[in-house]
């Protein structure tokens, strides 16, 4: 009979409000075991749902919450599974497939949302929730994880597009029942991996949501608390530049950044040349990626809409009635989603409005990212 390692959570290693890294069970929680389950009575738990890719161990993470805990009210999944678990359930991964095969096919394919980040992906997600029968999850992790390891090479693509299938199949196990429409709205790294869902998940309907590219660095440098460093300053200096460079080498590769596989995206320049420009680089850089992603994807799926955070703040109506149209949902639910448009989608979190000061990029940033752009 299949057994599945049980242990239990007695400490977390984050705060609750903390700006999460990508979710990792034994990075976030201090565990002690807690026997097994068979594969029957992990079926029979209702608040069990996936939490992240479990690489180490073989297979993937899944996560137990009270029954009272509203994971999807949440404006990220893997926060609020974070601060609510009380057990993990390790699956290997054969079991992980078989368990999704498992599962009804849905009346109606799952809705995909992409974002550059900072530009109002959250707030879609928030309001995607006052639609009946849509079960909104914001940001799953488990499919950043598997971003992560095809990133490193970890996962090869039949294996990643398998992962993925799976993982659609699974998102809504243990937080909506099997009537309910999946909307995942991603964190803005699974960008990167765009093709491979579409691949896993073909004829999704699919959303990229993108700002322009010096708002979204303002609002990164922002909730990330990057004040800028002497490193950005002195990089200007004559004769300091290969100091510099070198010191940002070795601290781009303490921190596990891999920039350089961005190259693509640049012109006639290097991704730490462009990291040297400022401490706006590195997401200049990020942005520059993402928004290739989607063009990436269009290729194959010319209907994959994008939609401009600008936009939405000027003519929240008439873009939500298009985004509804886009996505298949009743036009009869878009006056309670108007209305949820003022609400802060990412209250109590480190991003929540007026959580940290305004931060501006200086007039010398706005012309060495001009001066990139026509590069």
């Amino acid at each position: 009979m299949d057994t599945l390692e049980t242990l239990r959570i007695v400490g977390r290693r984050h705060a609750p409000e903390a700006v999460a890294p990508v979710a990792d069970v034994d990075a976030d929680f201090d565990l002690v075991p807690d026997g097994v389950t068979t594969l029957d009575a992990f079926r029979a738990r209702a608040a069990v749902s996936l939490y992240a890719l479990d690489h180490r161990h073989g297979g993937v993470a899944f996560v137990e919450t009270p029954l009272d805990a509203d994971l999807l009210a949440a404006p990220f999944l893997h926060q609020a599974q974070r601060g609510h678990a009380v057990r993990v359930f390790r699956m290997p991964y054969e079991t992980f497939h078989a368990l999704a095969d498992e599962r009804p096919a849905a009346a109606h394919a799952p809705l995909f949302i992409h974002s550059v980040g900072r530009c109002g992906s959250t707030l879609i997600s928030s309001v995607l929730r006052t639609v009946p029968r849509v079960a909104s999850i914001s940001e799953p992790d488990i499919f950043t994880s598997l971003e992560a390891r095809v990133a490193d090479g970890a996962l090869g693509r039949d294996d990643a597009v398998r992962m993925l299938r799976s993982a659609s199949r699974l998102a809504t196990r243990g937080l909506a029942g099997d009537d309910a429409r999946p909307a995942l709205k991603f964190r803005s790294e699974v960008a990167w991996i765009a093709r491979l869902l579409d691949e896993a998940v073909p004829h999704a309907p699919t959303l990229f949501m993108y700002r322009d590219a010096r708002r979204v660095i303002e609002s990164y440098v922002r909730v990330l608390g990057r004040a800028r460093g002497w490193s950005d300053r002195m990089a200007h200096v004559p004769g300091l530049g290969g100091v510099v460079a070198a010191r940002h080498r070795r601290r781009v590769a303490r921190r596990g950044a891999r920039m350089e596989r961005f190259a693509y995206a640049l012109h006639g320049c290097k991704p730490l040349d462009v990291e040297m420009r400022g401490r706006w680089g590195k997401f200049l850089i990020q942005w520059l990626a993402k928004v290739h992603a989607y063009v990436y994807l269009r290729e194959v799926r010319p209907d994959a809409a994008a939609l401009r955070y600008e936009d939405l703040l000027a003519r929240p109506e008439p873009m939500l009635r298009a985004v509804f149209e886009h996505l298949g949902l009743p036009a009869n639910a878009l006056p309670d989603a108007v209305a949820a448009m003022g609400s802060d989608s990412q209250r109590g979190t480190a991003f929540e409005r007026g959580a940290r000061a305004a931060y501006h990029l200086s007039a010398r940033d706005e012309r060495e990212m001009a001066r990139t752009f026509r590069e």
